[in-house]
């Protein structure tokens, strides 16, 4: 892939390694599951655990994680706290990872659709 035009080497890797930290974040089945179910908008946290079948530490521990590497945020709602994705660009991700995940296991031997080149 080559360089922006006043994009420097630092930068470049700089922002691989934030690419590479939000596959790292991703990649656990417990936060992925939970940015999934965030799709349809906010739940709480019993809510969650209920749809995810996780109990309720598991669930709030990756919630946390998702809240400091800012993809999830919460806002009270009363008596409960409501989980929400920050930006829902993120399902783009989920679901271009899903697609690829779809045309490999059929064999991958084409170009998929959608490929970015």
């Amino acid at each position: 892939m080559d360089a922006q035009p006043n994009e420097t080497n630092d930068s470049r890797f700089w922002r691989r390694g934030a690419e590479a930290e939000l596959c790292r974040i991703l990649g656990d089945p417990t936060r992925l599951s939970i940015v999934v179910a965030l799709a349809p908008g906010p739940l709480a946290v019993g809510e969650l655990c209920q749809r995810l079948e996780v109990p309720q530490s598991t669930t709030s521990r990756h919630l946390k994680i998702l809240r400091d590497h800012g993809l999830v945020m919460a806002t009270r709602d009363a008596q409960r706290v409501l989980y929400s994705l920050k930006d829902r660009h993120l399902l783009k991700v989920v679901d271009t990872l899903s697609r690829y995940l779809a045309w490999s296991e059929q064999g991958g031997s084409q170009r998929p659709s959608w490929s970015m080149s």
